[in-house]
């Protein structure tokens, strides 16, 4: 009950402040719509690649396949997808990490398989090879199969090159993310940082107005009182980012796929990570300005290396690559992107796995200089 009462008290609090409202659903809301309007032309789906350089490597006895993947290599030439070939497995894979090539495709006849290794460089010229394999591995795969009952027809089939034997999906610019879209999920994730701010002050603030003496001194337990704040910064957050999604999906039309209730879960651990983060500095600093000051300077810093500000990839840069992967929203706003824009969930278990392991270490830090304090 105590609790509960400490929760209720908080969250009437904060939507009394007009000041946190404003930051936290229309700072937002305006920051999609003006990023989104003023960048649609640099982010419309129409997007022209350079040159993409393929590395493939053929396995096997079957011959089926590299004629499958000359004529593959002969329609790509249109969009400037260059392959190349070649039978060392180990310095493909060092040319790939060198940035050498957007990909690496290893394909075994024997064990009807085809893996593909990318450079995250070249994330959107490896996402377009992973489209078009998609496509590749179901025409191969039906090839495959009437070759098991007619033989003959297998190289009939692979001279009728423009017929279609399947229904494909393929990569389109409905499929691409476009500035609304993408800066409707990164400023989302920008101002759930910012909630570590709101939750740091919310520390701070007790501790100005002296409540948080009297609130030790009270039948309530430590415990009691670190839960319930935590308890209600979460809560607080979460109604107001679900707000600013609705609204943006809505009225201003943002892509958030039709999978909400994971992307929820995604951006769930973001907000208790960042309430976490925020108790844990408010804890740490002595003073609001020094606390103040260090939030400042690092959501920036994560912020940008997770491509909120502008896409990481847009770069071309392996070393910012490499250092943004330190970045948890990085992960976020990338498992996001993935499942609303490729139907991928690869990266949504780290993601939120990452968030809740930074959330636990900053809850431990804060608990124990909690309890040491003397009322």
């Amino acid at each position: 009950m105590n609790i509960l009462n400490i929760i209720l008290k908080d969250i009437k609090e904060g939507f009394r402040s007009k000041k946190e409202l404003a930051l936290m659903i229309l700072f937002p809301i305006v920051l999609i719509v003006i990023l989104g309007t003023a960048l649609s032309s640099a982010m419309n789906g129409d997007i022209k690649l350079g040159q993409i350089n393929v590395l493939y490597t053929i396995q096997g006895k079957d011959n089926n396949i590299e004629t499958s993947f000359n004529l593959l290599e002969n329609k790509l030439k249109n969009y400037n997808v260059k392959f190349k070939e070649t039978n060392n497995i180990e310095e493909a894979k060092k040319s790939l990490q060198n940035g050498d090539y957007a990909c690496y495709l290893l394909t075994n006849e024997d064990n009807k398989e085809i893996k593909m290794f990318k450079n995250d460089r070249y994330h959107l010229d490896a996402s377009f090879i992973e489209g078009i394999l998609n496509t590749f591995v179901q025409r191969y795969n039906v090839v495959n199969e009437i070759g098991k009952h007619d033989p003959r027809m297998v190289g009939q089939i692979l001279k009728e090159n423009n017929k279609k034997y399947v229904n494909i999906e393929s990569l389109n610019e409905k499929k691409e993310p476009k500035a609304i879209d993408y800066y409707g999920v990164t400023m989302t994730t920008l101002i759930i940082m910012y909630s570590s701010m709101t939750a740091a002050f919310g520390i701070v603030g007790e501790k100005n107005r002296k409540t948080s003496n009297r609130m030790i001194i009270a039948p309530i337990t430590k415990k009691e009182i670190f839960m319930g704040k935590i308890l209600s910064s979460v809560i607080i957050t979460v109604i107001e980012i679900i707000i600013v999604i609705m609204f943006s999906k809505y009225v201003i039309k943002v892509n958030w796929g039709d999978n909400l209730p994971i992307l929820l879960l995604v951006l769930f651990s973001e907000i208790v990570m960042a309430v976490s983060i925020g108790i844990g500095v408010a804890f740490l600093t002595k003073t609001e300005a020094v606390m103040n000051g260090i939030l400042n300077a690092v959501i920036p810093v994560m912020v940008f290396l997770g491509g909120g500000y502008v896409p990481i990839d847009e770069f071309k840069n392996t070393l910012l690559t490499n250092v943004s992967n330190f970045s948890p929203i990085r992960w976020v706003n990338s498992s996001i992107l993935n499942i609303v824009f490729t139907n991928n969930y690869e990266k949504v278990f780290p993601a939120v796995l990452i968030n809740f392991s930074i959330a636990f270490i900053f809850l431990m830090i804060a608990s124990m200089l909690f309890r040491k304090e003397e009322a």
